[in-house]
């Protein structure tokens, strides 16, 4: 297996925190979360900075999510310019006769409805008041002027005036939707008392259904940066216009002034006051054209401002959760963070409403500290509870990811296929007895320090010492699939550094030390109680190991491990010794040596000849044997194999070995 297959996937590290917190700990990040939804639905409603924050974010993505289109062919602007004011002797009430000429004009070249962005609320000159009620009364195309309320600062003198003298035409409201934030105007406003707005009047004349509520305001963008979205021209100048310019459109009458009736729209985020504060008309322009065309967009609700807030929080949460690499786990951060971002503009692009981004992401980064604060002291806790209980025991790696996932090492135990490496020196009872304490002590400390280091280096654990033995595990607590291929290593290099070891401390009569490698199932866990626990496997196979460890004496041989063993091995040969049956088994299990660089090619070929001849009872393995015991005196398997044709006299005799003892 690969090392990108060793470790586990970023999914199971992302997903192996929430595995390891009970009730409480999942309670008080459920309130988080909860909390986090609230603040979602709390910050831009009010906290101000919040909300004029995410209107200029939401209006920067809208404006470049708006597509450039050709200039629109339905609605136009004739606007009251400061040209225009300079032809009368006063600027304000303008005046009506003019009002009341360029209707008239409007109507003779085929305009299809005219609406006045203008208060009709007071008397001027009497003539020219009725010359304009005299057209309000004779056109016959549907005329729409500005109505306003108290809220407008309207006296009761001037809305009883502006009811009687417009009430051949029709109202429409003049009130803009504007943001209480930063004052932009977002929304068409929805009907007031049955009296629908400006752009409402004109399109429901028209025959087109307009909103009920208040909804958002599709602003359109001309086809480039010097044509707007709709044709302007100063009102004044209508009659040079041709008439096919004006034919068949609907005409609204505004005041295009520097310092009067401009608004802030979505677009002033990308392209500042140029192009983002426009005057009065050209909004209702904008909310008319939108309804003549019977286009909208879905409003974002609070409940999918809830959900697009609870999913981020829970993001924050599972990330403060997971024991991600460092990389993985800013890419997968970076990732959730633009989701909002990203799917915000797409969404828009695709015709879907307008989902603010900003608040969601702060949510995440929220709950990700939060939840990072709340969790880490745990983590902490646990990781060094691992280290302090495992540390010297295993492998840096495995310490590691024990830490990522102490679950692990839950009371309990699992059913598992394990490698026990069992070790034990020949004659140390013995020798304890004859050397002082402190001898033995510091040669016994040298010996297992040595081959510590050596089951730590092949990932393996270190299960227990039982004097001077060494009981090692591969598969636990975290398991390869090369752990017999790592425990058969460990069990070469264990015996080359217990052969050095031996001759380095002749002096001392130090032992032999004979090896037992076994695989199969056993139960692996923590077993006692939640005081005190021992992290251990029990079964046949634990067993099987140490007896295998035992055989060695009978063998002559130093390691001596199981076929499973073998079975499950990939990089090692082998060579078969015997089958032995075990004291108070039935079954014999076949025992194999592992085949190392400095056995001599010739000799393993040979022998595996003459291991199979014996093993089916052929008259030659007497000879077969002799001849490899005359060239390989010294070769152990060779000289038992030998002796016991020697004993017997006869191949028939095969492979198998009943042991007597344990």
């Amino acid at each position: 297996m690969g090392d990108s297959e060793e470790r586990t996937t970023w999914w199971n590290r992302l997903c192996a925190g929430a595995k390891r917190f009970g009730i409480g700990q999942a309670l008080t990040l459920a309130v988080v979360w909860i909390c986090a939804v609230g603040v979602a639905l709390a910050l831009p409603r009010y906290f101000a900075p919040v909300g004029v924050t995410e209107n200029w974010v939401t209006d920067l993505i809208t404006t470049f999510a708006t597509p450039q289109e050709p200039q629109n062919q339905d609605v136009i602007l004739l606007t009251i310019t400061e040209d225009t004011l300079a032809q009368f002797p006063y600027r304000s009430p303008l005046d009506r006769s003019y009002i009341a000429n360029l209707l008239r004009t409007l109507e003779k070249v085929g305009v299809r409805a005219v609406g006045f962005d203008i208060l009709f609320d007071q008397p001027t000159e009497p003539s020219k008041d009725e010359d304009l009620a005299r057209a309000f009364r004779e056109v016959k195309i549907p005329v729409a002027s500005a109505r306003g309320g108290k809220e407008a600062g309207l006296t009761d003198a001037q809305l009883a005036f502006l009811s009687q003298y417009a009430a051949p035409i029709l109202p429409g409201a003049a009130n803009l939707e504007r943001d209480d934030r930063d004052g932009a105007v977002r929304k068409i406003h929805p009907p007031v008392n049955g009296i629908p707005s400006l752009p409402g009047a004109l399109a429901q004349a028209l025959g087109r259904k307009i909103p009920e509520t208040a909804v958002s305001i599709l602003y359109r963008r001309g086809p480039n940066a010097e044509t707007s979205a709709f044709a302007s021209f100063p009102s004044h100048l209508v009659e040079s216009l041709p008439p096919e310019w004006l034919n068949g459109k609907v005409a609204l009458v505004g005041l295009d002034l520097p310092q009067d009736d401009r608004h802030r729209t979505p677009f002033a985020a990308a392209f500042g006051g140029r192009e983002g504060t426009i005057p009065g008309v050209t909004i209702h322009a904008h909310a008319l054209a939108q309804m003549l065309d019977g286009r909208s967009r879905p409003e974002w609700s609070a409940t999918e401002e809830a959900i697009s807030a609870g999913f981020m929080a829970g993001v924050g949460i599972l990330l403060a959760l997971s024991s991600l690499p460092g990389w993985i786990g800013a890419l997968v951060g970076a990732t959730a963070l633009s989701a909002p971002w990203i799917g915000g503009y797409f969404l828009v692009v695709s015709g879907g409403p307008v989902a603010p981004p900003l608040t969601p992401t702060l949510v995440m980064i929220m709950t990700l500290a939060i939840s990072s604060n709340v969790v880490g002291r745990r983590l902490r806790d646990e990781k060094r509870f691992v280290e302090s209980a495992f540390g010297r025991y295993v492998s840096p790696a495995i310490l590691a990811e024990l830490q990522e996932d102490p679950s692990r090492l839950r009371l309990g135990g699992e059913r598992r296929e394990l490698t026990y490496v069992f070790t034990d020196i020949a004659g140390f009872t013995t020798l304890s007895e004859s050397l002082a304490p402190d001898v033995i002590a510091e040669l016994l400390n040298r010996y297992l320090d040595g081959m510590s280091a050596i089951v730590l280096d092949h990932q393996g654990t270190i299960d227990k010492y039982i004097g001077d033995a060494v009981v090692a595990v591969f598969g636990a607590p975290v398991a390869r699939s090369d752990d017999a291929d790592r425990a058969v290593a460990c069990a070469v290099e264990l015996d080359r550094f217990a052969a050095r070891f031996r001759t380095e401390n002749t002096e001392y009569g130090f032992g032999l030390t004979r090896i037992g490698v076994n695989s199969g199932g056993a139960v692996v866990g923590n077993f006692g109680g939640s005081a005190r626990f021992d992290y251990t496997a029990i079964g046949d196979t634990v067993n099987t190991a140490a007896r295998l460890e035992g055989v060695n004496k009978y063998l002559g041989t130093r390691i001596a491990i199981g076929h499973r063993t073998v079975e499950l091995c990939r990089r090692h040969s082998f060579r078969p010794i015997a089958e032995i049956v075990l004291k108070g088994k039935t079954t014999a299990i076949p025992v194999f040596s592992p085949v190392t660089d400095v056995d001599d090619p010739d000799l393993i070929k040979a022998y595996y000849h003459a291991y199979a001849r014996l093993k089916d009872g052929d008259p030659e393995a007497p000879a077969l044997f002799a001849a490899l015991a005359e060239r390989w005196p010294n070769d152990a398997p060779v000289m038992l194999h030998q002796r016991r044709l020697n004993k017997a006299g006869s191949a028939s005799i095969g492979v198998s070995l009943v042991m007597e003892d344990k």
